[in-house]
């Protein structure tokens, strides 16, 4: 018999840190005055614009946080339209701080002091598990200054989508968006890593059949380190049917994810998508050998999402923003000074509030972090993570052992205003688990999580668990080897 005892959603929520980068922006940012020497210093105020799935703030006005915003819903929409059935939606928009100049960045990231004789990053992005930040500094430049975000916001997307992708594929499809351009339309792609097709000129290509069925076991795979030739055709035949193999490419991606997702075989459901291998191998070996070619246009469907209108954040706001980046990026003090600091400027601003029951419940002062959630919820009963860190509170003092008293009706909350946050289905999971009489109920939260996150190895262990404390010993072991696949992945 499996057993599962109620544990904190950060241990399957993992923080991922990566370097993102924006095209197309200009902005301004100067941070809010935080001590009397600054008070002389010229403020811009902040300006905030929200879409479905991330919020903009910016001081440099409302077109520039419109652009912001623009900019990444149409990064989305490109994703989208060339990995089938993947996820966006983590529950809680990403923040998304815009600074103008390397001036502004230091100010947020002081790790990256304004210095011209040392270069700063082009951004940050702050992965957490309830919130994901981004820090960008819009003065960039160079001829492809936006690799990084396409390549390591491919990766956040394809584990929080994928359980079961080969190695050949999501390798290919997290550098496959390094050389894109965002267009009117959609995105630009143009040919594959130059390094990636050195190592394929110098070296005869493996078999597509060898490719397609290594696992992550096998001596080929190599997640980190200099291209290999397994790599960098990997990275080549994703490419190529992105691009040259249209419109029929994504159809066959679509097929083969399908399959494997669904537990077939790599290698034959390959055959069955794409056909005779032999003759793919011979038009990639082409397309590689090809001394230019055109940048191939992906179509981006439907338009910006709905954009609300700017709204000017006061100083207090502004600084509870700033402190709740602090606290994600875990410098603790910072973060309290600030959230300290914006309630002494407004005592009803509920995200701060929010804020500092997050910190004090980082450092296990429970009381103190239980009166600021309430108090939060209470100034804005809409907040989800309110109620989030309330339950977080109970299962705390109950040592996340036995049925804490509070966390189901706190829990509940939160996904009742938030239904896509796969935390507070999970932890709600757990604590049904614990008696026998509401394993169904814990089933169907545990599914809920895993459906909302299928590249989380525990959230799909925890359905292997309860199906198999309801005696469903097959179904159990199908979601366990979900589990282990995914388990086997990169960052995990």
């Amino acid at each position: 018999m499996l057993h599962l005892t109620a544990v904190p959603a950060y241990r399957h929520l993992r923080a991922i840190s990566l370097w993102l980068f924006l095209p197309f922006l200009a902005g301004t940012l100067s941070p809010a005055a935080r001590s009397a020497d600054k008070k002389n210093e010229k403020v811009e105020p902040w300006v905030e614009i929200r879409t479905p799935h991330f919020v903009v703030l910016s001081d440099g006005g409302e077109k520039t946080a419109r652009r912001v915003a623009d900019q990444f819903d149409q990064v989305r929409r490109v994703f989208q339209a060339t990995m089938p059935n993947a996820h966006f939606d983590t529950g809680v928009p990403i923040q998304i701080l815009a600074a103008k100049d390397g001036k502004s960045f230091a100010t947020l990231i002081p790790e990256y002091p304004f210095d011209k004789r040392h270069p700063q990053p082009e951004g940050l992005f702050v992965g957490g598990a309830e919130k994901n930040y981004i820090v960008l500094r819009t003065n960039v430049s160079g001829p492809i200054p936006y690799e990084d975000i396409y390549h390591n916001y491919a990766r956040l997307i394809l584990r929080l989508s994928y359980h079961s992708l080969p190695p050949w594929l999501e390798e290919g499809y997290a550098n496959v968006y390094g050389g894109m351009a965002l267009t009117d339309k959609g995105a630009k792609i143009g040919k594959p890593d130059p390094e990636d097709l050195s190592a394929l000129w110098e070296s005869p290509l493996l078999p597509l059949d060898l490719v397609i069925h290594v696992d992550r076991a096998s001596p080929y795979y190599h997640p980190t380190g200099p291209a290999t030739v397994y790599s960098a055709e990997s990275r080549a035949l994703v490419h190529y049917l992105l691009t040259q193999a249209q419109p029929s490419g994504i159809k066959s991606l679509e097929q083969y994810i399908a399959k494997v997702e669904s537990g077939s075989d790599a290698l034959e459901a390959a055959r069955q998508a794409f056909g005779d291998l032999n003759q793919l191998q011979s038009k990639l070996e082409g397309y590689i050998k090809q001394s230019s070619t055109v940048p191939t246009e992906i179509q981006a469907a439907g338009g910006s999402d709905s954009i609300s209108a700017a709204r000017t954040l006061t100083p207090a706001e502004t600084e509870a923003r700033i402190g709740d980046l602090d606290l994600g990026r875990g410098r603790r003090d910072d973060a309290q000074t600030k959230l300290e600091d914006a309630l002494k400027l407004d005592p009803s601003l509920a995200s701060a509030e929010e804020s500092l029951g997050f910190y004090l419940l980082q450092v296990s002062q429970l009381e103190e972090a239980e009166k600021h959630f309430m108090r939060a919820a209470e100034i804005d009963p809409k907040l989800p993570l309110a109620y989030y860190g309330q339950g977080m509170v109970a299962m705390s003092r109950g040592g996340f052992v036995g049925v804490p008293v509070g966390a189901i009706v706190a829990f509940e909350k939160t996904v009742e205003l938030s239904p896509a946050f796969a935390p507070a289905w999970y932890n709600l999971a757990s604590i049904y688990t614990l008696r026998h009489e509401t394993l169904q109920k814990a089933l169907d939260a545990a599914q809920r999580a895993a459906s909302l996150v299928p590249g989380d190895a525990g959230y799909q262990y925890q359905v292997a668990v309860i199906l198999e404390n309801l005696g469903r010993t097959e179904e159990a072991r199908l979601a366990s080897g979900r589990s282990s696949r995914r388990s086997e992945a990169p960052g995990r």
